[in-house]
C-alpha cells in the first residue's frame, strides 16, 4: 500500500506540472532539430577483399615444381598478415601524403603534434574489420562522398603494395642466395680447370673415352701382330727357310717388341702413364660436371624467381570496390533528436520529483 501511495503521489506531481514538462521538453525537440541540421553529413566507402595465398608468390608454385596443389586464397596467417598492415601508420601516412589531408582536415602541418593529430583523426574515420566469411572490410568516413570512395580504394592498394613488398624482400633474398651460390660453385670449377690443366701437363690426357679406346686398340693390335711374327718366325725356322727371311722376320719381331714396350713404358706417354692419371682426370672431370649442372639448375631457379618478382603477385584478391555512396551514414539526426527529447523530458521528471515543496 504504502509503494502504491508513492507512486500515486509521484504521477499527481507530474500531472500537476505537466504543461511545463511539455512546454520545455517541445523547446529541446525543437532546438535539438534545429541544431541538428548543422551538423555535417559523413559518408561512409567500404572495400572488401580477400588475402592472396603466398602460393602465388612461391617459383616452386608457379613453375610446376611442387607437388603441393597450389590454393588461390590465404589461410589465416594471410588474413592476419593483412590485418597487421592495414591498421599500421605507413598505410595512413600515404593516406595523408597522397590526398593532402592536412589541409583537408584543417590540420597545421608544422605543429609539434600535428602528425599525432593527424593519425587520430584517421583512426576515427578509418574502421578496419574480419567478416564472418573471413574477409576484410575497410571503410573510410568523410565529408566529401567521392574522395571517401577513393582513399577507401587507394588504402586498400596500399595494403597491396606493402603486402607484395614483404614478399619481393622475402624473394629478393632468395635471389642473392641463388646468386652468391652460383658464384661459388663457378669459382670452385675455375678452381678444379687449373687443376685439370696441371695434370693434363704431366698426363697428356684430354679425352678418357677416345684415348683409352685408342690405347687399347694399338696394344692390343701391335701385341697381335708380335705373336704372330712370333709364330712364323718359329715355323719357317723349322721348315728351313732362306736366311733373308728369318733375318727379316727378327726385325720385323724386335720392332714390334720396341714398339708395344713403348706403348707399355714409354717416356713420354704410356699405359703405365695413363691408368695413373685416368683417375685424377676423371676425378676432377665428374667433380667439374656435377658442380656445372648444380649451376645449371641454380640459373633456373634465380631466373624463375626474378620472373616471379617481376609478375608483381598481388597480395589480396579484391571481391568489391569502393563505390561512391549515396546514403550518409552519420549523423543519426532523427535519433539524435528523440534520444535529446526523451532524455529532457525524464530529466524534468526527475528535477519536479525531487524539488522540494514550496521551492
Amino acid at each position: 500500500m504504502e509503494e502504491t501511495e508513492h507512486i500515486r503521489d509521484a504521477i499527481r506531481i507530474i500531472w500537476g506540472k505537466r504543461k511545463t514538462i511539455l512546454q520545455w521538453t517541445a523547446l529541446v525537440f525543437i532546438c535539438s532539430a534545429l541544431l541538428s541540421l548543422l551538423l555535417k553529413n559523413y559518408y561512409q566507402a567500404t572495400t572488401t577483399f580477400y588475402p592472396a595465398s603466398l602460393d602465388l608468390s612461391k617459383p616452386d608454385q608457379l613453375f610446376g615444381h611442387s607437388t603441393h596443389e597450389m590454393d588461390f586464397y590465404g589461410s589465416s596467417q594471410d588474413l592476419d598478415r593483412l590485418l597487421t598492415i592495414c591498421h599500421s601508420n605507413e598505410i595512413k601516412d600515404q593516406l595523408v601524403r597522397n590526398f593532402n589531408l592536412y589541409q583537408h582536415y584543417d590540420i597545421d602541418s608544422t605543429g609539434a603534434l600535428a602528425h599525432h593529430k593527424i593519425r587520430k583523426k584517421l583512426d576515427k574515420l578509418m574502421t578496419i574489420i574480419k567478416t564472418k566469411y573471413d574477409a576484410i572490410d575497410l571503410s573510410i568516413e568523410d565529408k566529401d562522398k567521392i574522395l571517401a570512395a577513393s582513399m577507401a580504394n587507394a588504402a586498400r592498394n596500399y595494403v597491396n603494395a606493402a603486402s607484395s613488398q614483404l614478399i619481393t624482400t622475402r624473394l629478393m633474398d632468395v635471389v642473392r642466395t641463388y646468386q652468391s651460390s652460383i658464384d661459388d660453385k663457378q669459382r670452385r670449377i675455375d678452381l678444379l680447370d687449373d687443376s685439370l690443366m696441371h695434370i693434363r701437363i704431366k698426363y697428356p690426357i684430354y679425352n678418357i673415352d677416345a684415348q683409352t679406346e685408342s690405347m687399347i686398340s694399338i696394344a692390343t693390335n701391335v701385341s697381335n701382330d708380335l705373336s704372330g711374327e712370333q709364330a712364323r718366325y718359329e715355323a719357317l725356322k723349322k721348315s728351313g727357310a732362306p736366311r733373308d727371311t728369318l733375318m727379316y722376320l727378327s726385325a720385323r719381331i724386335k720392332g714390334l717388341e720396341s714398339q708395344l714396350k713403348s706403348i707399355n713404358s714409354g717416356e713420354s706417354f704410356n699405359l703405365t702413364n695413363f691408368n695413373e692419371g685416368v683417375s685424377k682426370v676423371s676425378s676432377i672431370e665428374q667433380a667439374i660436371e656435377r658442380l656445372q649442372s648444380q649451376i645449371n639448375e641454380d640459373r633456373i631457379r634465380h631466373q624463375q624467381t626474378v620472373t616471379t618478382i617481376e609478375s608483381g603477385a598481388l597480395s589480396l584478391i579484391t571481391v568489391n570496390q569502393a563505390e561512391v555512396p549515396i546514403y550518409k551514414s552519420r549523423p543519426m539526426r532523427s535519433i539524435l533528436v528523440l534520444a535529446t527529447t526523451f532524455l529532457s523530458f525524464v530529466s524534468l521528471c526527475l528535477y519536479y520529483l525531487l524539488k522540494k515543496p514550496g521551492v
